[in-house]
């Protein structure tokens, strides 16, 4: 079985610069989504990785959500992956008094404007889901029922 470190050290072998992603939407079509390979780390197998996925058929645009969950990636040089429309996005959602949540994976402290918009920030994925755990968040069954 291939491992995580197996995929790692493939990345740094062959030069990688760009990780495909694919999976299907709840209708059952073939998505993907491209990440920059310096964001893939071993976490990133184990944590998994959030993305928006508001222009995929099936999912609710994020003006119809009642909550913004955003992930900020720690990009080459500890700068925080907070691009200006993630910034607008959960700018939008503080001000329509929607729930916004963060994963904030860089070492660096979020910035004043994070803090305070923000309902609650996590340092991992793994917390985040515990906490939506906890808080009934999740239905019983998952799409397919079990």
């Amino acid at each position: 079985m291939t491992t995580a470190k197996d995929v790692m050290k493939m990345i740094k072998d062959n030069d990688v610069k760009y990780v495909d992603f694919r999976f299907t939407d709840p209708r059952g079509k073939l998505q993907h989504v491209t990440v920059v390979a310096d964001l893939v780390d071993e976490d990133f197998f184990e944590e998994g990785f959030m993305f928006d996925g508001s222009s995929i058929a099936g999912w609710k645009s994020i003006d119809q959500s009642d909550m913004i969950v955003s992930y900020v990636p720690e990009l080459p040089g500890g700068v925080p992956g907070l691009s200006s429309g993630v910034e607008r996005e959960l700018h939008h959602a503080f001000e329509h008094t929607k729930e916004v949540y963060v994963v904030w994976k860089p070492k660096k402290p979020p910035s004043p404007f994070i803090t305070e918009t923000a309902t609650k920030v996590f340092g991992s994925v793994q917390d985040a889901l515990g906490f939506f755990e906890l808080s009934g968040m999740f239905g019983e069954r998952n799409l397919f029922g079990h």
